[in-house]
């Protein structure tokens, strides 16, 4: 059924724990994403719920992959990151600082469902998608605090996640 989803070279350091992270994001991502879509279809936010409701289905099918010791880099990087995107700057336009927390969690999740060296790229990709959604919805102030967060909060992550990436390499040699 997921022939998309290759068997991941168990036993490498960084491919057990791409296959680990993505699966427990994944799987939350889903749980939490699941009634906020039904929702957002009760508020009668149809856009909303049907990305939120797709994107958590994406999740889903993603954990599913993962329990089963599969990963599919090109499912993760053009199908969930662009879902969850999407949906990031949606929540964004509708809800406007409501909307926002949702970035956070994303910054995260990109960082541990993605091998950090595509995960640097797809963050700055989030950041300035997000950002400019934000700049269209929020107050000036809001805005620059908002973004200035976001920023600070995926660096750190990306400092965090670079350090495990060398780490993994060093106990591989």
């Amino acid at each position: 059924m997921f022939s998309f989803f290759n068997k991941a070279n168990t036993g490498s350091i960084e491919s057990d724990f791409l296959i680990k992270s993505a699966y427990d994001v994944s799987l939350v991502s889903s749980l939490i994403l699941f009634p906020f879509g039904i929702n957002n279809f009760a508020q009668g936010r149809t856009i909303g719920g049907i990305i939120t409701i797709c994107v958590a289905l994406l999740f889903a099918i993603n954990a599913y992959a993962g329990w089963r010791g599969r990963y599919a880099l090109y499912f993760n990087l053009y199908v969930i990151v662009p879902g969850f995107t999407m949906g990031a700057a949606n929540a964004i336009l509708t809800l406007q600082v409501v909307g926002s927390y949702w970035s956070y969690l994303c910054v995260f999740a990109i960082y541990f469902i993605l091998p950090f060296r595509y995960a640097k790229y797809a963050n700055a990709v989030f950041i300035i998608t997000v950002i400019s959604a934000a700049w269209l919805s929020l107050e000036p102030t809001v805005f620059l605090r908002f973004s200035v967060v976001l920023i600070g909060a995926s660096i750190f992550i990306c400092i965090s996640n670079k350090e495990i990436t060398k780490t993994q390499k060093l106990l591989k040699k």
